[in-house]
């Protein structure tokens, strides 16, 4: 019976003390996550360029006008990243997956819908992102405060021009998505871009043979997304580079920005991958350009907190 008792005393002050704990770290946090909108939104002009992912990704449904808008919207960000893909009837809307969720067991095709469909149907968004910080971690609920806000909204998917339209002055990164279809994606967004001015896009996409056909078949800015080591050959067919963090050193970026080359790296979304990528990159961590869903941590950090090693021979 004393053991019993001991066991549950021990539970309880267990369960007291993690319960005090986590309401610590949630105090602390709503004033850490204060200070980073505030400082963010302080920003009028500064050296650093960012580029909201989807839109502002973790505040909105990603790809959607509210997510652009919002964006467009903030001084310290630079460029607005979205994605673009086709459907049934050769018409371009902006989705990063071509699957989207109408009802909570049921998913429909942007590829197999017509436009009209695709643009006035009502979607369920349910984040695929997931985080490994630490409960102690300085970011850990504003991330995971915003990926939960996020679940279970419903949104609507818009045409290109609109998505565009809504980047108002902003540079903007188009993402495309081909679907072993890239002559036919090519030559629509030739012909809805048409008369459109494109000085302001920079073409990117992950497919590479996508992405070189349309740099070769036209006068658009392009730029290669790469994320695998064993495609880092093509490189030397752009000017403008994307490039996974994970697969940096400082010697290739330095290497590439002798060549004249312009570096976006991504998708970069917590202090501790901010932290990792400025020790690699030294002196040349203003030279890039850092694709994030959380633009307001990643600018304040990056005016914050300086690179380890401020010079690396």
């Amino acid at each position: 019976m004393n053991k019993r008792k001991i066991v549950l005393f021990v539970t309880l002050i267990t369960l007291t003390t993690s319960n005090a704990t986590i309401k610590f770290y949630k105090d602390k946090s709503i004033k850490y996550i204060d200070h980073i909108v505030s400082y963010a939104d302080s920003i009028e002009e500064d050296e650093y360029q960012i580029a909201a992912h989807r839109g502002f990704s973790s505040l909105e449904i990603e790809n959607t006008k509210q997510a652009i808008n919002l964006a467009s919207s903030k001084s310290y960000i630079d460029i607005i990243e979205i994605d673009t893909r086709m459907t049934r009837d050769n018409k371009l809307v902006l989705s990063h997956n071509d699957n989207l969720l109408v009802r909570p067991n049921e998913m429909v095709y942007v590829s197999n819908m017509n436009y009209d469909t695709v643009t006035n149907t009502n979607y369920i968004y349910m984040s695929r992102q997931f985080h490994t910080l630490s409960l102690f971690n300085e970011d850990y609920f504003l991330i995971d405060d915003r990926i939960r806000e996020q679940d279970y909204k419903h949104f609507h998917v818009v045409g290109l021009r609109e998505g565009l339209e809504a980047c108002k002055d902003k540079k903007v990164l188009l993402d495309l998505k081909f679907d072993n279809n890239k002559e036919l994606l090519c030559s629509e967004l030739k012909r809805e871009l048409s008369g459109y001015d494109t000085s302001n896009i920079i073409f990117q996409s992950l497919d590479i043979e996508g992405i070189k056909y349309l740099q070769d078949s036209s006068d658009y800015n392009c730029q290669v997304l790469i994320s695998r080591p064993q495609d880092l050959n093509s490189i030397e067919d752009f000017n403008n580079i994307g490039l996974k963090y994970t697969l940096i050193n400082y010697e290739m970026i330095d290497s590439l920005l002798n060549q004249g080359k312009n570096i976006c790296l991504w998708t970069i979304d917590n202090s501790v991958e901010l932290r990792r990528v400025m020790n690699i990159l030294g002196d040349h961590y203003k030279d890039v350009t850092y694709i994030t869903d959380y633009p307001d941590l990643i600018v304040t950090k990056l005016h914050e907190e300086e690179p380890t090693r401020s010079l690396v021979k």
